[in-house]
């Protein structure tokens, strides 16, 4: 019985010593062999890197603004619970954020190419990918994701923390790699001032992207004169059910009359103007006229010369009536 008591003692011993090592033994996530993250942020060497605080490094003592880090390729880090303020450059490689306790990145920049996985608990203020790979898994939640070209694979079980709201920028949308369950594919939103809208197929729980139907626009003068300006849209391909503010510029001594917004409609004279899209392509036509000054002397009914200014719009002069 004594003996059978020393070896629960010694049993219970050796649970305590193992539960007092210090945390920076397991500090990198139960991951051996990760290197404590530099000081001055310089990755210059691939390799595998936690965070024993917040990183938040700064250009210069007397230049406060945060650096961007530049990173080397194959670069693993592990946020250890803590957040990074500064810009992450990747260069081409694999940068893997992988957060076993939670924490933060602000902004991560791929290189042309760079293939990028987020995973575990981070959060990540801003992605951009330039023609580069996005890999998600874990509970990896980014806010803003910027795609010019590139890959988006979703990881089996992706369930992030919050939507991630992404933008398409250029011709081309991301494409899609795996399988994407309706839970998954509604926590990504699309951006209202990108020029694409996701389609979710959910037999084949595939996502794709799909260019928003255009507004066409166009100018012309008011019959019978001779006048012209430019047409510009917030967002030329908007977003189902989003607000496009229309803009008409006259040129040099002309002036803005109203807007055409396709038949059936009344003419708008507010410039600029805003609408709501329908997800159907659409017309807007800024119409403008002259802009005419007639300047002359008259004589008022007491005898004193005075000033009459008439402006026109339409082409057609108009003028105040005196009476006395």
């Amino acid at each position: 019985m004594l003996h059978t008591g020393k070896k629960y003692l010694a049993l219970l011993l050796a649970v305590l010593m193992v539960c007092a090592q210090p945390l920076a033994v397991h500090a990198a996530g139960h991951h051996d062999g990760y290197a404590p993250f530099p000081e001055d942020g310089n990755l210059a060497v691939g390799g595998e890197y936690y965070l024993e605080n917040d990183v938040a490094i700064r250009t210069s003592e007397t230049d406060h603004t945060l650096k961007p880090l530049v990173l080397a390729p194959n670069v693993t880090i592990c946020l250890n619970g803590h957040s990074i303020s500064n810009r992450l450059n990747a260069n081409p490689g694999l940068l893997v954020l992988d957060s076993c306790k939670g924490g933060s990145v602000a902004e991560v920049v791929g290189a042309s190419a760079s293939p990028m996985e987020l995973a575990g608990n981070v959060t990540v203020t801003k992605v951009e990918v330039k023609g580069g790979t996005l890999k998600l898994s874990g509970n990896a939640t980014v806010a803003s994701a910027t795609f010019t070209a590139g890959t988006l694979t979703i990881g089996e079980g992706w369930a992030p923390n919050g939507e991630l709201v992404l933008k398409i920028n250029g011709s081309s949308s991301p494409a899609v790699v795996g399988s994407v369950t309706p839970e998954q594919a509604n926590m990504i939103e699309d951006d209202p001032a990108s020029s694409y809208h996701k389609v979710y197929d959910e037999a084949a729980e595939s996502l794709s992207w799909e260019k928003n139907a255009a507004i066409t626009l166009n100018t012309a003068a008011v019959p019978g004169t001779s006048a012209g300006g430019t047409a510009s849209a917030s967002n030329p391909n908007p977003v189902h059910n989003h607000d496009v503010t229309l803009t008409a510029t006259p040129a040099a001594g002309c002036v803005f009359d109203h807007w055409e917004l396709g038949e059936g409609t009344d003419p708008v004279k507010e410039n600029p103007h805003t609408i709501q899209t329908t997800g159907e392509a659409m017309t807007a036509t800024a119409v403008f006229a002259p802009a005419v000054s007639v300047t002359g002397d008259v004589l008022c009914a007491v005898g004193n010369p005075t000033t009459l200014e008439a402006s026109v719009d339409t082409g057609l002069i108009t003028a105040p009536v005196y009476a006395w």
